[in-house]
Parts: C-alpha cells; sequence; structure tokens
C-alpha cells in the first residue's frame, strides 16, 4: 500500500522539471524585461539630450538675435540723435537769421519813419 509520501515522490520529478522549466521561462522574460527597460531608459536619454542641444541652439539664436537688436537699437539712437543735433543747430541758425531780418526790417521802418 501507498502512503501519502509514496505516492508524491513520483511526480517530484516532474514538478522538478516544470518549475525549473518556469524558473527558466521567468528568467527570459526578465532579461527581456530589462532590455526593453535600458533600450527605454536610451531613448529617453537621446531624447533628453537631443531636447537640450535644440535647447541650447535656440538659445544662442536668441542672444544672437538680441546682441542685433542691442546694436540697431544703439544705431537708431545715435542716428535719431546725431538728426536732432543737426535740427537743433538749423533751427538756431535759422533763428538768428529770422532775428536778423525782422532787425533788418525794424531799422528800414524806421528809417522810412524818420523821413
Amino acid at each position: 500500500m501507498m502512503t501519502g509520501s509514496d505516492a508524491a515522490q513520483p511526480d517530484e520529478p516532474r514538478t522538478l522539471a516544470m518549475a525549473a522549466g518556469e524558473i527558466e521561462e521567468l528568467r527570459q522574460m526578465i532579461v527581456v524585461m530589462r532590455d526593453r527597460l535600458e533600450g527605454s531608459d536610451e531613448r529617453e536619454r537621446r531624447a533628453v539630450t537631443t531636447a537640450l542641444v535644440a535647447a541650447n541652439q535656440e538659445i544662442a539664436e536668441l542672444r544672437s538675435t538680441v546682441s542685433a537688436l542691442r546694436e540697431e537699437l544703439e544705431r537708431s539712437r545715435n542716428d535719431h540723435e546725431s538728426a536732432m543735433q543737426s535740427l537743433r543747430a538749423s533751427t538756431r541758425a535759422e533763428a538768428r537769421q529770422l532775428h536778423v531780418t525782422i532787425q533788418a526790417l525794424r531799422d528800414e521802418v524806421e528809417s522810412h519813419g524818420s523821413r
């Protein structure tokens, strides 16, 4: 007669073989999952690196644009200041000429009035 322990012994090698097979499958699944994670991590690193390169390039372009705009603004200010100085000078000269003309006209009116 077989006892419970005698009945379990003939199935034991088969159970161990099945467990070993399942363990191997699990190991393979772990390797595949690890490879996927490493690949995913690498893709993320590449994406971050690409984004950083693009951002740095955009920053450089923006700095260049700002620099060019500052130079243009400075030139515009200088041109404006030069134009304003020229305008002031011509206005003063015109005002002086008008004073001379007015004085000449006054002198002429006075000379006609004294006759």
